[in-house]
């Protein structure tokens, strides 16, 4: 392969230029995401009971759901939230799940208990979640109109406008409610008529329908058939004949008003304050973000020409902007790192011709890299990304040390042919060795389970076929280019040549006195000792500065976001709660840097796709200006929003950033056991111990005050003496409060749900004195038949594997490490009161997820090392040499833990990812000195001469590969644009394992290796 590159340049080239073209043409067609495709297996099933309490949930929706769904194949998880009127059950299962079959299974299974649920309950609806099927564009639908034409507005035509975007998955609306045609009872005169708002009901179910009645054949046409009974206009239903008592018609006109509404409002949205429609667009699972954000941006600048009067379409935010600015903050680190590479070779080699032969396979190598991604089926994203990002500094090691071989040869007097080939061949035997640890610690990640081994699989493999083809152009491309244009003879600029000479004579000087140095350590044994003894004390804090920075899930990324999440006494009405967030948006409207506000009311979003709903629920969405824009932090604006709202009564507030793994509190603890009052205790203790911590803020539980409620109960046995069944009581009080759908109305190619009610619901005394179906034709008094009363009931349920639970929820201080953080918790709940006999806590969540990834990484880095050393072993066919180069693995950790310490990172998943790396690339030093020794000692000099001559042939491919990694990865170290958090930490990382790496090599291998050789020949 060597010699045909070199005899058949123009061949080469003209394959460089092919797949040159196809690497652009690659990126061009490239989608842009910021996260990788993964199938995240979670579930949630939503069933809704109207008027249900969160008791009533649990006894009759959430139990039976989860006996029926508790034995899907794979089930890893089970939680219920049992609300008012809503029942959300979250199914996690093992990663590897076929999650659209294990849909279609809980459907099956649901299909078999829907019979048996209570009257009023909904057909349950089966979400499977999908973490790339997220919400991309917020807007929102405002104007001078009131707000139920703005949403009559939104669900029926700017919905509409939107929903048919390719990509385009759904398109949710909040802050309105539905128009119905609601059909308001007469209290007295129902009763005056011996009539219950049950009549009404029966009667327009019966006679307002669209029955097709099939078809007939007259004279060889075909004609379809329709008894239509529906009413065309509100004046013909108000003759809708309810009874006929005593000879005499009572039409619906005569008990009822009929009137065009919107349903009972239970959410509420602001835009700045202003009162509007909220708009959520979410794109489909395999759309891309970016392409979705822009089609919609193009229909939504063209609609705003056409909407309305009174009309304002809003766009609030997108995630496609910050997904494109990642993007494009990840290439420009690429491209600096490239030019800051080029720059340093040029300053070793102070030649444009020899310059070029290395600089141009970086370049390539991220071009054929970008086709490889796109031939796999990625996505161009913050993992991706990193694998090309790493490879710029990394693998053209590969191209410097075959580039030094074929100077040594011309030098030497041979051909520029002859030179590239014989060069080349010298060093191919320890360039594959160094490419193959690079491929053999990626192996593991490929075999990772969990999510993060998702996520991290895309990298590896694209890795390893960015290091094959580096390694490929390094005996090819590089070879070619050398043989063309590196000559003996070659004509340089008398200044360069100066410097070239002057650089050469004081590194030349620097080698020799290290090797003195080195010398005089080797001949004192106990001066080796205390060098060894040095860099394992060195190791050894290492550890200690591991608790110092502590483990975090993954770093906090500045997406220009913070929700405020509010949440008010239960029994706050809706008009209650909106007036109370307005006084809270008071108090932040002029936090620095703030573009604007949306605000909702009623619903909540929560973790991995679950949404808490309830009228005493809020939550703003406060967006910054990009944080290139501005000279605070995300977390100092946050902090200080903080600072604004502490103190206020009534209310729970937490604030949060948006969270690109599913969102939630980053700590949560699950408090299990039978008893609510006895979980409900727990919890309030355990948020009373840690309020005042350090550590922990945003402290929560799921612990709330209970809310009042009527409880109606019916006094059965005089109801049996008038023979009214008690269900019918039951229907005849949610038809006069909650209403009944009985029937629909078409309106100009519009369809209204038809709901009849009592027009006066408030107050306690109305309720006593609803009129009941007693004997035909006497209606009878609630209170009569059945015990009213006030009583407390919890505003929601938590169950978790079938079990009743108390969540806690906390968020660690800001710098506070997340492992730090949960190790204290667990000492503050068992180091206090025990415990009553059958309850636990156990923590979950993102630290269940941290503490997974972290034995994931350790045994794949265990894994990484143990096949390093196994090809180490058969490259250099020894079992004990490959000791000597693997002793560079924990002097990387030393490098890799210092660098964070001193930067003030914290030990994330990304940074653990560039742990497993530095295993393949610290030991690349190594191997060169190594190899060279090896062929020396080879050739029958003595092994301490032998290993000074490796270093003084080594020692400047050794820094300029080293410091070719250092300058590639410092743009990725030391970025501050957006999406660049989460790349400093892993470029950091590895910038400080390779420098102490690279530094104590030097030093600690020719010493050990001395050792040795002394005691091989003892």
């Amino acid at each position: 392969m060597i010699s045909f590159s070199v005899r058949r340049w123009v061949a080469i080239f003209c394959l460089m230029i092919a797949v040159t073209g196809l690497g652009l043409n690659s990126y061009r067609k490239l989608p842009l995401e910021e996260l990788p495709k993964t199938d995240v297996p979670y579930i949630t099933v939503i069933t809704v009971y109207p008027g249900a309490s969160p008791a009533e949930i649990e006894t009759d929706v959430a139990k039976p759901v989860e006996d029926a769904i508790s034995s899907v194949d794979g089930l890893k998880n089970l939680s219920s939230s049992c609300l008012e009127n809503i029942c959300q059950t979250f199914l996690e299962f093992q990663v590897g799940v076929n999650t659209d079959q294990a849909a279609n299974d809980i459907r099956d299974k649901l299909d078999t208990i829907i019979r048996d649920f209570p009257d009023g309950v909904e057909k349950p609806i089966v979400l499977k979640y999908d973490i790339n099927a997220q919400p991309v564009v917020s807007m929102a639908v405002a104007g001078t109109r009131p707000l139920d034409e703005l949403f009559d507005y939104a669900d029926n035509e700017f919905k509409d406008y939107f929903a048919t975007v390719k990509g385009v998955a759904e398109v949710r609306l909040i802050g309105g409610a539905k128009r119905e045609v609601q059909i308001l009872c007469d209290r007295d005169k129902l009763a005056a008529r011996g009539l219950t708002a049950l009549d009404l009901v029966a009667a327009i179910k019966s006679e307002v329908k669209l029955i097709p009645a099939g078809r007939i054949t007259q004279d060889g046409e075909e004609f379809p058939i329709k008894f239509d009974a529906d009413y065309k206009t509100f004046a013909h239903l108000e003759t809708l004949e309810i009874a006929n008592k005593d000879k005499s018609r009572i039409a619906l006109k005569d008990v009822a008003k009929v009137v065009l509404a919107s349903e009972e409002r239970r959410q509420a949205a602001f835009i700045n304050k202003k009162p509007c429609v909220a708009v959520q667009i979410v794109k489909k699972a395999d759309a891309n973000a970016v392409e979705v954000v822009k089609s919609v941006r193009e229909k939504f600048e063209s609609l705003k020409y056409e909407v309305p009067g009174g009309v304002e379409p809003i766009w609030v935010s997108d995630m496609g902007s910050f997904i494109e600015a990642s993007v494009n903050s990840a290439v420009n680190n690429i491209w600096q790192g490239i030019l800051l590479t080029a720059l340093l070779i040029f300053f070793f080699l102070y030649n444009l011709r020899t310059t070029l032969t290395v600089v141009v396979t970086m370049p390539l190598t991220v071009i054929a890299g970008v086709l490889f991604i796109y031939l796999m089926g990625y996505t161009l994203n913050t993992v991706t990304l990193l694998a090309l990002g790493l490879s710029v500094g990394i693998l053209i090691t590969n191209s410097i040390v075959v580039l030094e071989s074929i100077i040594q040869k011309i030098n030497e007097g041979k051909s520029s042919a002859q030179s590239a080939v014989l060069g080349a061949q010298d060093v191919l035997a320890a360039v594959i060795a160094s490419a193959g640890t690079n491929v053999v610690v990626l192996f593991p990640i490929t075999i990772m389970k969990g999510i993060i081994g998702q996520f991290f699989i895309p990298f590896a493999l694209a890795m390893v076929g960015i290091t094959v083809i580096s390694l490929v152009l390094s005996f090819t491309l590089t070879p070619a280019v050398a043989g063309q244009i590196i000559k003996k003879d070659n004509s340089q600029n008398k200044l360069l040549a100066k410097a070239e000479a002057l650089q050469n004579k004081y590194f030349d000087l620097c080698t020799e006195r290290f090797i003195k140095l080195l010398d005089g350590i080797i001949t004192r044994k106990w001066l080796s000792a205390l060098v060894l003894c040095i860099a394992a004390i060195l190791f050894v804090h290492s550890f200690y500065l591991v608790k110092q920075v502590g483990f975090t899930f993954l770093p906090i990324n500045d997406r220009g976001e913070v929700i405020v999440k509010l949440e008010f006494p239960p029994f706050y009405s809706l008009e209650n709660t909106v007036t109370r967030v307005a006084a809270v948006e008071d108090l932040i409207s002029d936090v620095p840097h703030l573009k604007n506000r949306l605000t909702t009311v009623g619903k909540i979003d929560g973790s991995v796709g679950q949404t808490s709903e309830g009228v005493y629920l809020a939550q703003i969405v406060c967006r910054f200006s990009d944080k290139t824009e501005r000279d605070s932090s995300i977390t100092d604006l946050r902090n200080l929003i903080n600072a604004r709202l502490n103190g206020l009564p009534d209310v729970l507030i937490t604030t949060s950033l948006p969270d690109q793994v599913g969102g939630g509190a980053e700590i949560k603890m699950i408090i299990r056991g039978s008893d609510l009052d006895t979980l409900d205790n727990i919890g309030e203790m355990l948020v009373k111990d840690t309020l005042n911590s350090s550590l922990v803020q945003d402290i929560d539980s799921s612990v709330r005050p209970k809310k009042k409620e009527i409880r109606v109960v019916p006094k059965r046995a005089v109801l049996s003496d008038l023979k009214v069944p008690a269900t019918r009581l039951g229907m005849v009080l949610r038809t006069a409060i909650e209403g009944t759908k009985s029937g629909t109305y078409k309106q100009d190619a519009r369809t209204y749900n038809i709901r009849v009610k009592l027009e006066e619901q408030e107050g306690i005394d109305k309720i006593a004195r609803l009129d009941l179906p007693g004997p035909p034709g006497y209606p009878v008094i609630l209170e009569n038949f059945a015990e009213i009363s006030q009583q407390e009931a919890p505003v929601m349920i938590s169950r978790h594997n079938k079990g009743r639970v108390v969540f806690y929820y906390a968020n660690p201080a800001f710098g506070a490490p997340l492992a730090k953080v949960a190790a204290e918790l667990e000492k503050k709940v068992n180091g206090g009161n025990p415990l009553p006999a059958g309850y636990s806590v156990s923590f979950t969540g993102k630290i269940e997820a941290m503490n997974e990834s972290i034995d994931d990484f350790v045994e794949v880095g265990i894994i990484a090392i143990v096949l390093t050393y196994l090809l180490l072993a058969a490259i250099l066919n020894s079992f004990a040499k490959p000791l000597i180069i693997l002793l560079t693995i924990p002097l990387g950790l030393v490098g890799c833990v210092w660098s964070l310490y001193l930067t003030g990172e914290s030990i994330s998943v990304m940074v653990l990812l560039g742990g497993v790396m530095l295993v393949g690339i610290v030991v690349n030093n190594a191997i060169l000195i190594m190899d060279r020794a090896n062929l020396l000692t080879e050739q029958g000099k003595a092994p301490k001469e032998a290993m000074f001559d490796a270093l003084r042939v080594e020692m400047r491919p050794v820094v300029m590969i080293t410091l070719a990694a250092v300058f590639g990865m410092l743009p990725m170290g030391f970025d501050s644009s957006l999406g660049s958090e989460l790349r400093t930490g892993i470029g950091l990382a590895s910038i400080g394992g390779i420098i102490i790496s690279a530094v104590l090599t030097v030093l600690l291998i020719p010493i050990i290796y001395s050792l040795f050789a002394k005691g091989k020949k003892q």
